[in-house]
């Protein structure tokens, strides 16, 4: 890629843009895709889907006061998160000022804040707590120009937003970890930390509003899920095993990949932070880190994840490659020829224990560096010691 003639050309935020654009090693043809769906072909049911989200509401409803419809058709969040915006939108939560009302004498005031009785508008709006998570959140919401507004009105706004779900989703979220935090800080005298609260919410938005809908949980994918290993074990001798994972923040995702050999000695590991990507990306980084990792090894490699999406595409027994990750899967396959054998496996969480912490670890602190035999990363070695013995 020729850069200098590309800021040259270019504005410097196209620019950006344009560089930032992934080329893979391999050699891959351009192709349209419609970023709708997963597999990036056009269908019927995801056009008539944004057809929806863009019609306005129906005039036959019994409650025009609020787009219930709209509401009740989000797809991209948790289920419990769903059930408690409803919970908020009809005044169904038991905060302090309600429970006043029934019984005398217990202090009313916002525990987050101290300065005004726990309303749901001002726990969840109104409270300073409140305003720095969803200020500090990747949303930026500054709340609304009207000081009285309520958090109904928040949603609505959120709700009206032509960003795919993007705000009400996540600004669901964000309500919901504060009362979350509300809640350890009222039972179990937990104090809230901001950060801790927003990743919190990030950490279900993420899971929910980035799933990939038209790559469902096929019968296929039930079984191997059932069956997967949920403990590590030693790979066969003269077999390398490397377990990779990722980890999604803010603005930035890290990789992982942890190498071992048949008797369980740690071999390598190896970390990389990236600029944000979609969860999927982001696992697919794993597994090309952990081929990448593998080059200095040059023997028979398995390859551990608990990401059966990419598994299945690298396993050619998915039905499609999602065009997300189309990239990283030929670069991965183009460096699979470099050894004599190569396989990957899906396991559970429990079996993936190393890289998991590795990458989380990588995340957290902004590290991204190569380990060798003789030094084992400190934050996994009591994991690795563990998994050893246990195995």
């Amino acid at each position: 890629m020729n850069a200098v003639l590309i800021r040259e050309i270019f504005d410097p935020f196209t620019a950006a843009h344009i560089c930032s654009i992934p080329i893979p090693k391999a050699k891959v043809g351009d192709k349209l895709v419609w970023t709708l769906t997963a597999h990036g072909n056009y269908t019927s049911q995801s056009f008539q889907k944004l057809l929806y989200e863009c019609s306005g509401e129906s005039s036959y409803l019994n409650d025009n006061s609020f787009p219930w419809r709209k509401f009740w058709g989000i797809k991209k969040l948790p289920p419990k998160v769903h059930m408690f915006i409803w919970r908020v939108l009809h005044n169904g939560l038991g905060t302090l000022h309600k429970l006043g009302r029934i019984i005398d004498g217990i202090p009313v005031e916002c525990q987050l804040c101290g300065n005004n009785e726990e309303t749901i508008d001002h726990l969840l709006t109104h409270c300073q707590f409140a305003k720095a998570v969803l200020f500090g959140s990747p949303l930026n919401f500054r709340g609304l120009a009207d000081p009285s507004s309520t958090t109904k009105q928040c949603i609505l706004s959120w709700l009206d937003a032509h960003d795919d779900g993007y705000s009400v989703c996540l600004g669901a979220c964000l309500l919901w970890a504060i009362w979350k935090a509300r809640n350890k800080l009222h039972f179990d005298n937990i104090k809230p930390h901001i950060p801790s609260v927003i990743n919190d919410a990030v950490h279900w938005f993420t899971m929910y509003y980035f799933a990939e809908e038209d790559a469902g949980n096929s019968a296929l994918d039930i079984v191997v899920n059932n069956y997967a290993q949920s403990t590590w074990c030693t790979p066969p001798e003269g077999t390398v095993k490397i377990n990779v994972d990722a980890a999604v923040g803010l603005n930035k995702t890290s990789a992982a990949a942890v190498a071992r050999t048949h008797d369980g000695q740690f071999v390598a590991a190896s970390t990389k932070i990236s600029e944000y990507f979609h969860p999927l990306v982001a696992e697919a980084k794993g597994f090309l880190l952990g081929l990448q990792l593998a080059r200095s090894i040059q023997r028979h490699i398995i390859i551990e994840g608990d990401c059966l999406n990419v598994v299945n595409v690298l396993n050619n027994v998915s039905s499609f490659t999602p065009w997300r990750i189309r990239y990283l899967v030929e670069d991965i396959i183009h460096l699979a020829r470099h050894f004599s054998s190569v396989n990957y496996k899906f396991v559970k969480r429990g079996a993936n224990d190393a890289a998991h912490n590795l990458a989380s670890y990588a995340l957290e602190h902004n590290v991204q560096q190569e380990w060798t035999s003789s030094q084992i990363p400190a934050c996994i070695s009591s994991c690795i010691s563990a998994e050893l013995v246990n195995h």
